[in-house]
C-alpha cells in the first residue's frame, strides 16, 4: 500500500490516497488556517504480532488545534471534517488478499464506518466525521488487529483534500489540517523490505521521516 499509489487513488476521487468513496462537491477556497494535529499510537512498537491490538487516537482539547500559519492555537469546533485512517500491506502488492483483509477493526463508536480501500494493497480503512456539536473535546479512537504477517503502512489523513467545512452552512472554510504521529521514529528503514518501485522510494521515505505515516512489521 505505498503512499504514492494511495495518493493517486484518492486523488482520482477527492484528493489524497486510500479508499474508494463518493466525491463531495467543493469550491476551491484559499486556506486562511492550516491546522497541525498530533496523533497518538499505542503501544508503540516496530514489530507487532498477529492478534496484537494497535490503537490510533487523538483529542482536540477544548476544540483547539495549532494553526501553522499564525503559529498559534485556534478554534476548530465550528468546522466539520472527515478523518480517515487506513492500513495497507506494502510487501505483497497485487497478490491474493485473504477474505476480510489483513486487519480486524475494533471500535465502540457507531460513527466509524469501515470502507473498502485500494484492493491491490489490501487496505483496511475506517473513517468518521468530527466536529459540529461533538462536545468540548473531539476524540477519535480506532483499533486495528493484524491477522497476517507482513510489512504495513498506517496513515491518518483528512479525507476530501484536507478540507474543513463550516458547521452552519456546509461551505468550505478555507482551512486544512495535517496529521502527524507523536512518535520518536516511524520506521522508514522498513521500507527497504517492501515492493515499492525504486523511483517512488524517496517519496515514501520522506513521508515516514516526516511522521505522516507509520511503517511497521507483523510477525
Amino acid at each position: 500500500m505505498p503512499r504514492w499509489s494511495l495518493t493517486k487513488a484518492l486523488l482520482a476521487l477527492t484528493a489524497f490516497q486510500l479508499l474508494a468513496s463518493v466525491r463531495c462537491k467543493s469550491v476551491a477556497v484559499p486556506h486562511r488556517l492550516q491546522f497541525s494535529q498530533q496523533v497518538e499510537l499505542h503501544p508503540y512498537q516496530k514489530v507487532y504480532h498477529i492478534g496484537d491490538t494497535m490503537t490510533l487516537e487523538f483529542t482536540d482539547t477544548a476544540g483547539m488545534a495549532f494553526d501553522t500559519i499564525s503559529h498559534a492555537l485556534a478554534r476548530v469546533d465550528s468546522f466539520t471534517y472527515t478523518l480517515s485512517a487506513g492500513i495497507g500491506r506494502m510487501d505483497n502488492v497485487g497478490k491474493p488478499i485473504p477474505p476480510g483483509g489483513y486487519f480486524l477493526v475494533s471500535n465502540d463508536n457507531s460513527a466509524f464506518s469501515p470502507v473498502l480501500g485500494d484492493i491491490s494493497y489490501g487496505v483496511t480503512n475506517v473513517r468518521t466525521k468530527l466536529g459540529c456539536g461533538g462536545g468540548p473535546d473531539l476524540h477519535y479512537i480506532v483499533k486495528f488487529i493484524p491477522k497476517q504477517a507482513g510489512i504495513y503502512l498506517l496513515d491518518p489523513i483528512l479525507y476530501n483534500y484536507n478540507s474543513l467545512y463550516y458547521c452552519s452552512s456546509g461551505a468550505p472554510a478555507g482551512a486544512g489540517m495535517d496529521f502527524f504521529f507523536n512518535l520518536a521514529d516511524c520506521n522508514a528503514d522498513l521500507l527497504a523490505g517492501t515492493d515499492i518501485v525504486p523511483k517512488e522510494m524517496p517519496t515514501y521515505t520522506a513521508i515516514a521521516l516526516g511522521k505522516k505515516a507509520f511503517i511497521f512489521k507483523v510477525e
